[in-house]
């Protein structure tokens, strides 16, 4: 995740009193008042199940950032599609209906940040921020931690007095890196599965370490994140780039937010508990941004400008080689980020094939819907690089295009690690 960057918080709100669903007249009085305190009704009516439904898609509406970009990679239209999903709802009889009906319409927006979270999910994003968040009480994640850890999420979810931090996601979250000596005094490799939160990577740093000091003089070294699906982003803004950079480096990005409750929710946080300022996109220079889409300027209103400054820390190895990136197109969230990062600022040549896109932004957002307690997550804002590119649609391109399966047994073999040598002309 956006620390996932992979990005996950939560604000519920009152929704409207009546809805018409195509030519039956169907009319449902809405909840006047959400409270995540109370306990969650283990056996939903077939009107509460509705209204989850409708506030669900009143949020999505009114907050997703990729409405447009799902409608020109999918040909899917959110807004058009309401009838059809609010039918489906009537039609729901239990929580089980309701997660497939959820998970199903979710699905169709293309966006691996976009869906419905289960036990391990929701127990994994608790267990990280009650790690991450001690010393952070300005951080808006904190607003996240609070509403999971509210009676009605975990009756849903059935957390209490369990932890769930195990399985798949903890399985990938464990594995540790692989560095190979692959051309003794040339070419140095390191392999990372995934971007690791600062309190479960001591492992890695200390394999990583080790190893730089190794290389340090070598020709070139190749990083591979192929298959790394996200993490924390601080796994590379500081520390695997600090301790490789030999000079200062940068890139610049801009997050985008729609006039919704969830952007106010988050903008208040922010200007409330720091010095954060949220400009209006209508006093944007767009010229600075070369392919920038008029949709933005209409659909959305507020934005955030980044600027990434890396410099060399105290111990880094001001690695003065060729740096190479591997990528493919399961890079994603935080990974995303550091090929964006690379790219732009010339920290490394990327080579692989496009990666997966949606690395431009902080932790997605979660929301809790009011009846069942179930819990969904989504981006908040939608990202562009330095030159307006939409991130999330158009991805990053290698500079060297290897369509390929990664052949880590017999890793000299690997078509990516040949390109290298042929780059470094160390055959």
């Amino acid at each position: 995740m956006y620390i996932f960057n992979n990005k996950l918080l939560i604000f519920v709100i009152s929704v409207v009193l009546l809805f018409i669903i195509s030519k039956n007249i169907v009319k449902i009085e809405f909840l006047d008042v959400v409270d995540l305190k109370k306990d969650v009704n283990v056996d939903l009516s077939k009107k509460q199940i509705f209204n989850d439904c409708k506030y669900l898609f009143d949020i999505i509406s009114d907050n997703y950032p990729y409405i447009d970009v799902s409608q020109r990679q999918f040909n899917f239209s959110w807004n058009e599609d309401k009838d059809n999903f609010l039918l489906r709802a009537k039609e729901c009889n239990n929580i089980d209906d309701l997660k497939l009906v959820i998970s199903e319409q979710l699905d169709k927006l293309g966006n691996a940040h976009t869906r419905l979270l289960n036990e391990e999910e929701v127990s994994y994003i608790i267990d990280t921020y009650d790690k991450e968040l001690s010393n952070s009480p300005n951080s808006w994640q904190n607003i996240i931690l609070e509403k999971l850890n509210a009676p009605k999420v975990n009756k849903r979810y059935k957390l209490d007095n369990t932890n769930l931090f195990t399985n798949e996601i903890n399985n990938i979250m464990s594995r540790n890196v692989i560095c190979a000596d692959l051309i003794h005094g040339k070419l140095g490799y390191i392999y990372i599965p995934a971007m690791k939160q600062k309190s479960n990577r001591s492992v890695d740093e200390k394999i990583i370490n080790q190893f730089l000091d190794k290389v340090k003089k070598y020709n070139a070294l190749v990083i591979d994140i192929r298959y790394n699906s996200g993490g924390d982003t601080s796994y590379w803004q500081e520390y695997l780039v600090p301790n490789l950079a030999d000079r200062q480096y940068n890139s610049k990005t801009y997050n985008f937010y729609k006039d919704g409750v969830v952007s106010k929710e988050y903008i208040d946080f922010q200007v409330n508990n720091s010095d954060y300022h949220a400009n209006n996109v209508s006093n944007l220079d767009t010229n600075v941004l070369k392919t920038f889409s008029n949709e933005i300027i209409e659909n959305f209103k507020y934005y955030e400008e980044t600027d990434t400054v890396i410099v060399p820390n105290n111990d880094s190895i001001k690695f003065s080689g060729n740096i190479y990136l591997l990528v493919n197109d399961y890079v994603y969230s935080s990974s995303e980020a550091f090929a964006i990062f690379c790219k732009q600022s010339n920290f490394a040549t990327l080579i692989g094939s496009k990666t997966g896109g949606d690395g431009i932004g902080s932790d997605p957002w979660v929301e809790v819907l009011p009846n069942s307690g179930l819990v969904i997550t989504f981006p908040k804002s939608l990202g562009v690089d330095e030159l307006g590119v939409i991130n999330e649609e158009f991805k990053t391109s290698p500079d060297y295009f290897i369509e390929s399966v990664p052949n880590w047994s017999n890793i000299l073999e690997d078509s990516c690690i040949k390109k290298v040598i042929e780059l470094e002309d160390l055959n």
